[in-house]
């Protein structure tokens, strides 16, 4: 009947390999944190400039762009409103939990390094956009230079 027991048990190949993983994992996580990729040793970049800005998603999915002073920016198309409403998602639970209004801007930041950062200015969370792809922070890229031109003429 001890046989049939230890028929059950999982394979020994299988627990070793299981616990060189969970001992590499920690290892990476110790190590990793100090190491040139972290996160707190990136070199310091300035911002360009920072704008607010008000999204607003409309009834048919797009979604429109103001200034904080409610210069119209430009209103996104569907296509180009799926990954900004994404983002605007992440932030809902956010503003929910803060009881933060919804026509609290958001401020779309530049770096001198060229990254795009939009910050929920209610409640301080942050999301860097490049990471999304260029494809996707060029969306938000054309709304930072929509607000340096509203910027420039004076609104």
């Amino acid at each position: 009947m001890s046989h049939d027991h230890h028929q059950n048990d999982p394979p020994k190949p299988l627990l070793i390999g299981a616990a060189l993983l969970m001992i590499g994992s920690l290892l990476i996580a110790y190590f990793g944190k100090g190491s040139q990729f972290s996160a707190e040793l990136m070199p310091d970049t300035r911002i360009v400039a920072a704008y607010d800005v008000r999204l607003i998603k409309n009834d048919d999915g797009t979604i429109a762009a103001f200034t904080s002073s409610g210069t119209p920016l430009e209103v996104l198309s569907i296509e180009k409103a799926g990954f900004v409403s994404g983002v605007l998602r992440g932030f809902a639970r956010g503003r929910s939990l803060t009881n933060t209004p919804a026509d609290v801007p958001y401020r779309l930041i530049r770096y001198t390094d060229g990254r795009f950062v939009l910050e929920d200015t209610g409640t301080g969370e942050r999301v860097a956009l490049d990471v999304f792809g260029p494809t996707n922070a060029e969306t938000f890229a054309r709304l930072w230079r929509a607000s340096d031109r509203a910027r420039l003429a004076g609104s």
